[in-house]
């Protein structure tokens, strides 16, 4: 195999015209691939979920529990492949979630769809008749957010703004990726009002009435007929064009002629019905536009498209109105992409910098030509397996950004190596090659096998990380192959002489001091091992509290949000007017600062939860993209914003508070976990809810104890006295069809209008000016002309229930949020303190059962895979090792940099005020990967000294570990060279790839230190054991009686350079021991 591989570089070396084509070909196939790829933000979250809802209009929660929830789901309850099933009844609808394992694959879920759809269409015959809009939905992901707009000064009512909004969201949709434009903004409908005395005079029913109104849009065709070849339709008129046609709609007739119309019994009007929410932008009145791109469109390309649109829309538009864009995602991800560019290639020039200083001219740009090459062959690799260039690629770019070269300083410094001593330059890079093959096969195996777990993870964050570890198998085995394959060519042709001695001087220097030093570690191994493990014990014991766990992966803009609530409001004017002194604040910071700012009343997300209601509300303030200083000024804002606010904190508010932000984060809850209380019996809901808070509240670091303050809520409930009821001919379901236009309006037909759709709603009275004390009086239909009061047939009552009912796995729950500071009460912690707590609640409120959960899903599932992925990528490296070095305890020493680059990584995060996050523990599996190279190739320089490791001597130990010091210092430099200006934004801070950058810078620098003098030690600690195992009789043998003692040698230190690889005998005598 070596004699062939041997042919196969020399064939190369001496053949540069299929060397430089090869080349070239890759370069163009990578270029090619490059400018074919789309850009995007980050792959999307495989939402692995099947969704069942439907509606049942009137009912009350109980009866959507009773009737629709729980059938379904004692219906598909035995189905496998169900993480967990959550549900929620509420008003007149119900939705049943069903959360599938991650292990579970694309066809998997569409068999599991298939099975689920059946189930539900043989169900639906044996559920109510009046259930509506029953559906079964496999969530996948086929579209995402691409931007938001906001219309100004937009006014709902102009029919002109109406009619000129709609146009221009069909001009959005044209857009080429663009596969949704939602419009906010209320729309007219139609309402139709029935009078209830003239229904009765005229003796009509309202669902007669309404199946009239349904029959007036039917399509009435009557066939066609074909005469010499020529088609004729024939239909009946019945086409309606406007609320007239429905007012003259005839609902009945005789035969003297005698019509009634609709109009006669109703009002009709095509209005806007009451807003329940406004938006403002920069203190406008604004309609909200949010369009959604496909998955395969270049975002970056759908901007520029869209921003000449809108110069054109603009300038078209009604007087007044114009578009801003408040939702700029596709800047956000230029800025982003530009900053890790930057980054990178100050990265890259940093990397060449340093070879040149030790290398030449020649030399370093032969070296550093992989870079470019290995890139390009990334960049064809991605193309085919459909990755886009997105933030995750680009990072796994910049990650190996140092490391790509690694290899190729290992064969080029050996070959400088080779020249020195006089060897031809062909003969050198022919030589280099072979003899570093081996290792360094190792070492770039060791780091593909590090990031590997992420490959098999079956995970939503494994399917988000996925382009790293692609991008770090494609870049390597590039590397690896133009390392052995191109760059001796490129050695052997342009660098025809050694590097100057003087380069390499203050190498020398650092040399004899690193023997030195060496020296005195191997004679105090002990104590360096005693020293070693006291400060890895004591960094995690130090820093425990201080260096916080969060698997999240958060990537968006950043924001200042002011969230209010008030106390009390029954109007949108009445909180806009009491917002007033806030806008006028607002109004005093520096306009250049900031982009704009939106406001939205009337709906909110706080705290992780959606609050919708006249006094609920938030006010943005945004960022432009383009701006560097977005971050400064963004801490400014909220700086003066936290000392002015409290002074306009009025007793109308209950709360007024101001926050950083990332946009699309609004659903997650910070320090929040999940307590499920689920109830056996008929226990009193506010009962359960009452004890649940006393008794955790008690919890030391337990902030609060939050439930839904109107879960518990008053219902109306009418309670007919059925005998009466009875004698009108009137049963409780005609009851309650008479009844429901008083409450509600209902639904009765929806149609396309000028291409519009139009809504039909039908009602007696608005039910939102209905007060308590009214209801005895409503009158109902009774037939024959005659009209009854509510109070002449029963009675009107007042009792509390569930506003929502909420089962998880079938069984009914109530979900507490128990948001905890961490300062106080550490995350991992939480667990122990509530389960403490259970024997206590259970002797006041027998029968609950409780479960406990991180409030954002995602970051538990995000823990658990990421814990998973670490212990399978060391797992895999130790595999690896033991099948380079054929033994078992030489792969656990070298692992021993593992644990040790983590003391550098826990103080970096310490310092640097930062949790240890999703890319954090990213960068902490590409530090294992990194490591454990110098290592491997320093114990393999080790273990050639002899044919057996147990004749190794500390003279061994120490001539391989002072060969190695060199090209450890130039990878470890360079590899830091690629991280550090992504750690500390010297290109601009790309926020989210920092706790990567300083897991790989910080985590190598301290294992590289480690790496020096523990790993010799380590060593001399094992030849330690053998002498004391050979002294054992029966072991004896086994040694061969060969272990050499030493028990004390003197160095002496010489200038001259060091054999570097493994195989290489030392030919300078100066460097032996005497």
């Amino acid at each position: 195999m070596g004699v062939l591989m041997k042919k196969i570089v020399s064939y190369f070396v001496d053949n540069s015209f299929i060397v430089n084509t090869l080349s070239l070909s890759m370069i163009v196939v990578g270029l090619i691939s490059f400018f074919s790829m789309q850009r995007d933000l980050i792959p999307q979250w495989k939402d692995k979920r099947i969704t069942i809802s439907a509606t049942l209009p009137g009912a009350t929660p109980y009866q959507v529990e009773q009737y629709l929830t729980s059938p379904i789901e004692d219906a598909i309850k035995s189905l496998s492949g169900v993480d967990k099933m959550v549900s929620t009844s509420s008003p007149s609808s119900m939705s049943i979630n069903m959360r599938l394992k991650d292990s579970m694959e694309e066809d998997d879920i569409d068999d599991l769809y298939e099975r689920v759809n059946s189930i539900i269409l043989n169900l639906e015959r044996d559920l109510p008749n009046e259930t509506e809009n029953l559906s079964v939905i496999n969530n996948k992901v086929s579209s995402f957010w691409f931007t938001t707009l906001s219309v100004l000064n937009f006014d709902e009512h102009n029919s002109r703004h109406q009619k000129w909004l709609s146009d221009i969201q069909k001009q959005l949709g044209k857009i080429n990726g663009v596969v949704e434009v939602r419009n906010w903004t209320s729309k007219p409908q139609i309402y139709i009002q029935f009078d209830q005395e003239k229904l009765a005079r005229y003796q009509i029913h309202i669902n007669e009435l309404t199946q009239n109104i349904v029959r007036r849009f039917a399509f009435l065709p009557l066939g066609t007929i074909t005469k010499n070849g020529n088609e004729v339709s024939v239909e009946i008129d019945n086409d309606v064009d406007g609320i007239k046609d429905i007012e003259e709609t005839i609902v009945n007739a005789n035969a003297s002629g005698k019509v009634l119309r609709v109009k006669d019994i109703a009002s009709v009007e095509y209005k806007i019905a009451e807003k329940e929410t406004v938006s403002f932008t920069n203190g406008a009145p604004a309609a909200v536009l949010v369009l959604f791109k496909d998955i395969d469109s270049d975002i970056i390309t759908m901007k520029e498209d869209l921003e000449k649109m809108l110069v054109n829309i603009n300038e078209s538009a009604p007087k007044g109105l114009s578009i801003l864009l408040t939702g700029d995602g596709p800047s956000f991800i230029e800025k982003q992409l530009k900053v890790l560019n930057s980054n990178g290639i100050m990265g890259g020039i940093l990397v060449v910098f340093i070879l040149f200083i030790f290398f030449g001219i020649k030399s370093s740009l032969m070296t550093s030509f992989g870079l470019p090459l290995s890139y390009l062959a990334t960049f064809t690799v991605l193309r085919l397996l459909d990755i886009n260039i997105d933030l995750i690629s680009v990072v796994g770019m910049l990650l190996i950004v140092g490391i790509l070269v690694d290899d190729a300083i290992i064969v080029s410094e050996l070959y400088m190596q080779k020249l020195e001593k006089g060897m031809t330059p062909r003969d050198a890079a022919i030589e280099s090659s072979m003899e570093t093959m081996m290792p360094i096969f190792g070492t770039v195996l060791t780091t593909i096998i590090a990031f590997a777990p992420i490959l098999f993870s079956k995970s939503g964050v494994g399917d988000v990380l996925v382009a790293i570890p692609w991008v770090v198998i494609a870049a390597l085995t590039m590397s690896l192959l133009e390392c052995f394959f191109i760059l001796p060519n490129h050695l052997a042709h342009f660098v025809k002489t050694p590097v100057k001695e003087k380069k390499f001087s203050i190498f020398n220097k650092l040399t004899r001091l690193y023997e030195a030093s060496l020296s005195i570690a191997l004679k105090w191994r002990y104590i360096v091992l005693t020293l070693l493990v006291g400060s890895l014990i004591g960094t995690f014991v130090i820093t425990k509290e201080k260096v916080p766990f969060k698997f999240n992966l958060r990537i968006g803009s950043e924001r200042v949000k002011v969230d209010f609530i008030l106390k009390k409001s029954d109007a949108l004017e009445e909180t806009r007017s009491k917002l007033l002194p806030i806008f006028d604040l607002i109004k005093t910071i520096d306009k250049d600062k900031y982009a704009y700012v939106t406001t939205q009343i009337g709906r909110n997300w706080y705290n992780g939860v959606e609050q919708i209601g006249y006094r609920y509300g938030g006010i943005n303030i945004r960022f432009s993209q383009t701006d560097d200083l977005a971050l400064e000024s963004k801490e400014e804002i909220i700086k003066l914003l936290e000392q002015k606010l409290p002074a306009l904190k009025t007793d109308d508010f209950e709360v007024l508070s101001v926050k950083s932000a990332k946009e699309g984060y609004d659903d997650k809850k910070e320090n929040t976990f999940k307590l499920s209380t689920f109830i056996e019996g008929k226990l009193r809901d506010q009962f359960v809810i009452d004890e649940v808070k006393k008794v955790f509240s008690t919890i030391e670091g337990i902030k609060e104890v939050y439930i839904d303050p109107g879960l518990v809520a008053t219902t109306w409930m009418f309670i007919p006295n059925k005998e009466v009821l009875y004698s009108y001919g009137i049963d409780p379901i005609d009851l309650s069809s008479k009844v429901q236009g008083f409450i509600r309006k209902s639904h009765i037909k929806e149609y396309r209008h000028d291409g519009e759709v139009v809504n039909i709603y039908g009602y007696i009275n608005d039910g939102k000016k209905l007060s308590f004390n009214e209801l005895g009086n409503l009158s109902i239909n009774i037939g024959n002309g005659q009209i009854i009061k509510l109070k002449n047939i029963g009675e009107w009552k007042k009792v509390t229930s569930l506003k929502e009912i909420h089962h998880e796995d079938g069984k009914r729950a109530l979900n507490f949020d128990l948001t905890y500071d961490e300062k106080v009460l550490k995350k991992e912690k939480i667990a122990d303190h509530v389960k403490e707590k259970f024997p206590e609640i259970k002797s006041s409120v027998p029968g609950l059962s409780f479960a406990l959960e991180d409030a954002d899903l995602q970051e538990a599932k995000n823990s658990k895979a990421m814990s998973s992925m670490l212990i399978t990528c060391i797992f895999l490296i130790l595999f690896v090792l033991a099948l380079i070095l054929k033994s078992f305890v030489q792969p656990l020493i070298i692992a021993t940099a593992i644990p040790f680059g983590l003391i550098g990584i826990v103080w970096a995060f310490y310092f640097h005020s930062l949790p240890i996050d999703v890319m954090g523990m990213v960068g902490v599996m590409g530090m294992a990967g990194v490591v454990v190279n110098d290592s491997l190739i320093m114990v393999t320089t080790i273990n050639s000294k002899k044919s057996k490791l147990w004749f190794l001597t500390r003279e061994d130990i120490l001539s391989g570990a002072v060969s190695r010091f060199r090209a450890i210092i130039l990878t470890s430099i360079t590899t830091l060279g690629g991280v550090f200006p992504m750690a500390y934004g010297i290109g601009g801070d790309s926020g989210f790839t920092r706790p990567l950058a300083l897991s790989m810078g910080w985590g190598l620098l301290f294992a590289t230190c480690l790496t020096l003098f523990a790993l010799p030690s380590l060593l001399e600690i094992q030849r330690d054991s053998w002498r004391l195992l050979a002294k054992l009789p029966f072991l004896r043998s086994y040694f061969e009686n060969s272990m050499e003692e030493v028990d004390s040698v003197s160095i002496v230190a010489n200038e001259e350079s060091i054999p570097l690889v493994a195989n290489q005998e030392s030919e300078n005598n100066s460097n032996q021991l005497h």
